[in-house]
This record gives structure tokens, C-alpha cells and sequence, in this order.
């Protein structure tokens, strides 16, 4: 049963997701607690990152997709106490000849009140 706290957090979730498909970074990091603990593991897009705060991440986000067209498909969330789970479908313009690539990921989010301060994302196809 998904009480208040879970519909709020998956509203924060799909604003979050929306934002980094509109590359607004200010937005995405506005979502995150001043400290937040952000880490990638490497996929088709990207090497492994483990980041620390608002600015590195925005910045993370810049270099690693700032150029590159995205789309994010929100498929699932599941949230417990304070964490939840999302798992999403992206398209990214990241091919060799900038043809858009799917892939499947699963995001991990803990979080502090309504701001996220740790993350995980790993991409499972």
C-alpha cells in the first residue's frame, strides 16, 4: 500500500527524471541534500563516478550527458521507510554516430525528508 510519503517521493522521482531529460541541473540538484552521496556504476554512457555534494553532481551531469539527447521511462517505484527503488528505461543519443541507445537501469535512492542523499544507479541491459 503506498501511504502519503511514497506518493510524494515518487512525484519527487518523476520531477527528478523529467529534469535530467530537460537538462536542467539546478532542478535535478534541488532534489538533493547539500551532501549527497551520488554514485554510477560504469555502463554504456559512462565510467563508475562516486560524487560527493550538489556542485559535483551537477557537473558530473553536464560532462557526462549535457550534449547527448535523453529520455527517461519511469517503469516502476517501490519505496520502503526511506529508501526507494526505480526502475526506469533511458534513451540516449550516446551511439557511435549518435544513434539513441535503450538501456534498463535500477536507481536507488535514500532519502532525508523529501531530499534525496544517497544514490545508486546501475544499468542491468
Amino acid at each position: 500500500m503506498i501511504d502519503h510519503t511514497d506518493k510524494e517521493r515518487e512525484t519527487i522521482l518523476h520531477d527528478f527524471y523529467d529534469a535530467i531529460d530537460e537538462k536542467s541541473w539546478a532542478r535535478v540538484t534541488g532534489h538533493l541534500t547539500p551532501n549527497c552521496h551520488w554514485h554510477v556504476l560504469e555502463n554504456e554512457v559512462t565510467g563508475t563516478a562516486s560524487l560527493i555534494g550538489r556542485e559535483e553532481i551537477a557537473g558530473w551531469f553536464e560532462a557526462a550527458i549535457g550534449d547527448l539527447p535523453t529520455h527517461h521511462e519511469v517503469i516502476e517505484v517501490t519505496s520502503n521507510e526511506n529508501a526507494s527503488t526505480v526502475f526506469t528505461v533511458a534513451t540516449v543519443g550516446a551511439g557511435e554516430e549518435g544513434e539513441m541507445i535503450e538501456s534498463h537501469w535500477v536507481d536507488v535512492f535514500v532519502f532525508e525528508s523529501s531530499k534525496i542523499s544517497e544514490h545508486l544507479s546501475l544499468q542491468t541491459r
